[in-house]
Formats: C-alpha cells, structure tokens, sequence
C-alpha cells in the first residue's frame, strides 16, 4: 500500500510538473503572438513556427521555432533556437541563442552566448558582458563591454569593443574606419588538422583513442538499431499512433518537450532532498532516464517515417522496418552535421519526448 501510494504521488508530481513551476507558462501552436498588451510573471516556454514576443517577461525567456521576433523586456535569461531570429527587445541577463540569422538591436545585461550562419550586432545595441560566438560571418556595428571571442567564417568590427577580440577563423578580422577596440586583437588562423600516423608516440595514442571512439560509436548505434527493433517487432502501432501525433502537433509536441525535460528533473530532486523520501526520487529518475532513451529511438524512427513518406509520396506517416533501422542510423550520421544538424535531431528528440510526455500525464489523470 505504502509503495502504491509512492507511485501515485511521483505520477502526480509528473503530471502536475508544468503548473509547479514556479509561476512558468507554456504555448504551443504553428503561431504564437504574446503581445505587448500582456504581462507574463514567471518564466516562459513558447514553442511554433512563428513566434512573436513583445510581452514583458519577469522571468526567464526560451523559445523554440522557425522565425521568433523579441521585441518585450525579459527580466532574465533568454534562451532561443530557430531559424530567423531578432532580439529587439532589452535582455536583463545573459542570451544563449541558435539559428539561421541572428539580429541583436538592444541591451543585453549579461553575456550572449550566439552560433549562427549570420550573426548581426545592429548599431545602438549593447552587450554588457562577454561575446561568445561561433558563425559563419559576424558583423559587430554596436558595442561590446566585455571581450569578444569567435569562432567562423569572418568577424567585422565597425562599432566599439571594450575589452579584447580573439578570433579563431580562416580570414583575419576586419576592422572598420569607425571601429574603437580598446584591448588586443588576435587572430588565429584556422588550419586543417594534422594527421598523426607516423607511428611516433602521438600517432599511437590518436590511433588508440580513434578505435575506442570507433568502438563505443558503433555498440551505440547496435543498442539503437536493437531498440528500433523491439519497436518495430513488439509496438509498431502504438508507436506509429505516437509518431502522427508528434507529426500531427509538431510545435506543441516540441514545448511539451522542452517543459518536460527542463521539469522533471528538477522534480526528481526536490524529491530526493523533501521528506517523501529517496524511493520516489529514484523512481522517478529512472523514469526520465528511459524517457531520454525511448524519445532518442522514437526520434530516430520519427525521422526515417518522415523520409519514406516525402519520397514514397504518402499522406499519412507509417512506421516501417525500413524507415525505423534506416531512420535511426540516419538520425546518428545528421548529428554530425554542424549546428543544424544537432537543431533538427533536438527537434526530433523533443517531439518524441513531448509525446511520451503528453501521453503519460493523459494515462495518470
């Protein structure tokens, strides 16, 4: 009776996780406008397609989508990944961001943390800590107070930098006529790698850590494809009834995602550490962990299904032996892909969890 009523409470904690976090709010859909009309109090998760914030948020900010626009006040962090993204609107702390083209057009109180293909620090824009940032081509017309440090393509200065430029790119950076730098300017070419198979000391020790990587890449990918398997053999319609609704609710299977994995392990431990006691938080953290695992697989399967119907010209999504082993060994090889590889594979990840997620919580209540 006591180890039932444990089950239940840590299913109702689950369930429950998006409305005990601490005054956080959560939307979901293909558009989403928070206008500036609205006050969010709390933290606030947005996942869609479009996605337009110019609501004043008390808390922190994170926000999933293809084209997101900030143009509110967020009193903490911002957290973001898309496509075409502009942040327009002043961030109190720090910004770690993701996407296609980034634009920055107001006053970051933090550091800002940004990997992108464009990279834009428009004029009148400040960031009051530390420039972190990894693109393509980036382009500083405003100020930095801190130390910018890069990574990419090319870096142009034309507006002020306060602290020191290190950049680690093929071309050296460009300073513009009006540019202020006060500290240091170092460039540090990029050059490609040097092979080490000459036998020597360093050549052994890359061939050794070479063949355990190898190793432990491909018992991965055998567990995986195991996995994908059992699905396809043992659950193929539950799993594809999963899938469509993944695909069916994309956005809204992604925040449910996103809110999930950032949740449940802060419940987890606020059991372990409460009075319930050490049972129910380790229940519920192997619980999370098979989830981790299961939406990893699902993702893998859900990205093979969405290949066999573009090219098999379906309209519906079905879950074959095919597209399940060849969706997984594809999910693993996009990974590999810069950036936008590991944005897709997280997509995909966050759907299945989502989904997983959903279902649980309707399951329980």
């Amino acid at each position: 009776m006591r180890i039932n009523s444990v089950v239940i409470g840590v299913a109702a904690l689950v369930a429950l996780a998006p409305a005990i976090a601490l005054g956080a709010s959560f939307r979901a859909s293909d558009a989403i406008t928070v206008g500036p009309q609205e006050v969010v109090r709390g933290d606030l998760y947005v996942s869609g397609g479009t996605v337009s914030v110019g609501a004043p948020v008390a808390g922190d900010l994170v926000v999933f989508g293809g084209t997101i626009a900030v143009t509110g006040r967020v009193s903490g962090d911002l957290a973001a990944a898309g496509g075409n993204i502009q942040v327009l609107g002043q961030i109190v702390d720090d910004v770690r961001i993701g996407g296609g083209n980034l634009t920055f057009g107001d006053r970051i109180g933090g550091d800002l943390l940004a990997a992108g293909g464009t990279v834009t620090i428009l004029p009148g824009a400040v960031v009051d800590g530390d420039l972190y940032v990894a693109g393509g081509q980036v382009i500083i017309d405003g100020t930095v107070r801190g130390s910018v440090s890069m990574t990419g393509g090319r870096l142009s200065i034309n507006g002020t930098v306060l602290g020191s430029v290190d950049a680690r790119s093929a071309d050296a950076p460009v300073i513009g006529a009006g540019a202020r730098i006060v500290g240091e300017v170092v460039h540090h070419p990029v050059d490609r790698p040097m092979h080490r198979g000459d036998g020597t000391a360093g050549g052994v020790l890359s061939a050794i850590f070479f063949a355990i990587a190898a190793t432990v890449t491909a018992v991965k990918m055998l567990a995986y494809l195991g996995a994908a398997a059992l699905v396809v053999w043992l659950w193929r319609r539950p799993a594809t009834a999963f899938l469509q609704e993944a695909y069916g609710s994309w956005w809204r299977s992604v925040g449910v995602g996103v809110v999930y994995v950032i949740l449940v392990p802060l419940a987890s431990v606020l059991l372990l550490v409460s009075m319930i006691g050490l049972f129910p938080g380790v229940l519920l953290g192997l619980g999370y962990a098979g989830a981790l695992v299961a939406a990893n697989v699902l993702g893998g399967i859900l990205l093979g299904s969405l290949v066999t119907m573009l090219f098999a010209r379906r309209t519906t999504l079905q879950v074959t032996w095919a597209s399940a082993l060849g969706g997984v060994i594809l999910f693993r090889l996009v990974t590999l892909i810069p950036f936008l590889g590991w944005l897709g594979t997280t997509l995909l990840f966050l759907a299945a969890f989502g989904v997983i997620a959903d279902r649980f919580r309707k399951m329980i209540m």
